[in-house]
């Protein structure tokens, strides 16, 4: 049964569920359309289909018009039929009245026509919005003036140009957190969040909204394809083709999310500590040792060893955790094997250099130009105490390398 709208032009599409609220319901209003959530508590008769909503007061509060219409609107938003006004002292309900949803607009001594009213303002409102929100992905920030004059703000992309920055940054990152399906539009709420809040002022909200684009990426550990048995007995004498590994671009956007997001948590944390930006930091750092690990696996299928060593390590230099787990532990005995299969005397200097890379700049590919390799930062070698704490090297030695896998 719809709820029990006073005007023609709305209607009920359909009614959906959702983790989020109790009832989920998309309305269609004059060629736009609404998705309305609702908490409101909604009881049944069990001798009939009719539906109360329950709103409760403390004994002695006056019920003015308006709260009057809010009630009105959330039993007609949650399509009850009936509204139930309970009035407690102390936590013991001393009373109640029920009332038909339609009268409740006029229960104060108001007029009926106020909730047609409300609905022509609505309508006409959604329609000033609609014709001046224009430009795609963009923020817009509606506010009330002098009386009841509405102002439109369209909220510029860096937070110094508008009054609204910090306000239209957390109800980005709100929306992001609901919005699992799709990436893109996930992704810019979030690039949103960060260019308007504050970094030194809501540190948190920064940190988490690079975490929530971090993990947009897929981060996938192609370790876990083969059976890890066979991976070390048996490693394959021909190296994967190189168009498979499209994903590895993901994993770099995501260590670069995992870097920024971690630096504004650093000075956050100079500058006081909190227990919410220690458990961002964590996630951070988690998600920065899962790609990786993913980066490491690629290196793996590529027969790179010493890269898959580079990755394993500044993995356990994120996450202390990562490191000392077992799963941590086959992986290197992998890349040792990897190593005792595949490295020579006569390349052994090459995989050292994937290891410990000398040159000033990352391999890239053939078309990139000399001026963009000397603009790239030098690639970081695996951390030294690290290297002191695992066995991370490589060797042309064959019995070396599968002791360090056994």
């Amino acid at each position: 049964k719809g709820p029990l709208l006073l005007e023609d032009g709305v209607h009920l599409v359909e009614e959906e569920r959702d983790e989020d609220y109790t009832r989920v319901r998309r309305y269609a209003m004059d060629g736009l359309e609404l998705l309305l959530g609702s908490d409101t508590v909604v009881y049944g008769r069990a001798d009939s289909s009719t539906k109360i909503g329950v709103h409760d007061f403390e004994e002695g509060t006056t019920i003015t018009e308006a709260r009057s219409l809010d009630m009105w609107l959330e039993n007609t938003i949650g399509g009850c039929d009936e509204c139930a006004i309970c009035y407690h002292r102390d936590g013991e309900v001393s009373g109640y009245q029920l009332l038909k949803t339609e009268a409740l607009p006029s229960f104060c001594g108001g007029d009926s026509g106020v909730a047609l009213a409300t609905m022509a303002r609505a309508r006409s409102i959604l329609e000033f919005v609609k014709r001046n929100c224009t430009d795609d992905a963009a923020t817009y920030c509606l506010t009330r003036g002098e009386g009841a004059t509405l102002q439109l703000w369209r909220v510029e992309s860096q937070r110094a140009t508008t009054p609204f920055g910090r306000a239209c940054a957390l109800l980005c990152l709100r929306i992001a957190r609901r919005c699992t399906d799709d990436l893109e539009r996930r992704r810019r709420l979030l690039d949103r969040c960060v260019a308007l809040a504050d970094a030194k002022r809501d540190a948190a909200v920064v940190a988490e909204a690079h975490l929530l684009v971090a993990r947009t990426y897929s981060i996938e550990d192609d370790f876990v394809i083969e059976k890890a048995a066979w991976r070390v007995a048996s490693p394959s004498s021909k190296p994967c083709r190189l168009d498979t590994f499209d994903d590895e671009e993901d994993d770099d956007a995501a260590l670069k999310r995992v870097s920024a997001g971690l630096s504004v948590l650093r000075r956050a944390q100079r500058r006081k500590a909190s227990s919410e930006n220690k458990a961002l930091e964590k996630n951070l750092r988690v998600c920065g040792a899962a790609a990786r690990l993913a980066l490491a696996s690629r290196a793996s299928r590529r027969h790179r060893p010493g890269l898959v060593l580079r990755h394993l390590a500044l993995a356990g230099q994120l996450d202390p955790a990562t490191a000392a787990s077992a799963v941590f532990r086959l992986r290197l005995a992998m890349a040792y094997a990897l190593c005792a299969a595949v490295v020579t005397a006569d390349n052994l200097a090459k995989h050292r250099a994937d290891l410990n890379p000398t040159s000033k700049v990352k391999a890239r590919a053939d078309d990139s130009s000399d001026e963009d390799q000397r603009r790239r930062r030098p690639v970081k070698g695996p951390p030294a105490k690290l290297r002191g704490d695992l066995p991370v090297d490589v060797g042309a030695d064959v019995e070396t390398n599968l002791s360090r896998a056994v």
